[in-house]
């Protein structure tokens, strides 16, 4: 691989600014990443429907980590209803979750929270202005029923993932978002 910013590079203020970050610094910490993320990604490849959705929650369970929480597979624990605490875990996911009539891509709870996650690819979602409609009545339904929606468009997903999993880690924690 070329070199990336920062690789050798010498700080050049502050207390350390004789301080030069090793060779191939970079290019180490992206590898160690895409290691972790696969695994975290793991367990979701037999049931997540799309790569959007498995770059979704490998995202979510790395950004998470990151920030200090835990995750565990909905599998692996009983889901939320609406208004339950947590089980231990500071992030519940359920994928491929039915509520109602419907199923939502990722149920994710964190203590008395919990949003619906749905990752949209254009040929599905956005094919025409019924399905547009469908998913607009289809929220509304889960609104009703007490579930928090969020929809990413895959292009979103594909372009910046860890924007999407902030949205969602910052709406579960504090109730807002980072994007309108």
């Amino acid at each position: 691989m070329g070199r990336r910013e920062g690789d050798g590079e010498a700080v050049t203020k502050g207390k350390f600014s004789n301080f030069t970050l090793p060779p191939r610094f970079a290019e180490q910490v992206l590898d160690e990443a895409m290691s972790e993320s696969q695994s975290l990604m793991r367990p979701f490849l037999t049931t997540c429907e799309s790569p959007i959705e498995l770059t979704f929650v490998a995202a979510f369970r790395f950004f998470s980590k990151m920030m200090g929480y835990r995750t565990v597979r909905g599998d692996d624990a009983e889901p939320l209803l609406p208004g339950q605490t947590d089980l231990g875990f500071d992030f519940d996911i359920w994928e491929q979750f039915p509520i109602d009539n419907f199923r939502v891509d990722f149920l994710i709870g964190f203590k008395d929270r919990h949003v619906a996650v749905e990752c949209d690819g254009r040929d599905y979602h956005h094919a025409s202005r019924e399905q547009i409609d469908r998913d607009r009545q289809r929220d509304s339904k889960l609104a009703e029923l007490g579930y928090k929606v969020i929809r990413f468009p895959g292009t979103q997903i594909t372009n910046d993932p860890f924007h999407c999993a902030a949205d969602v880690l910052l709406w579960l924690t504090t109730g807002s978002f980072l994007r309108k």
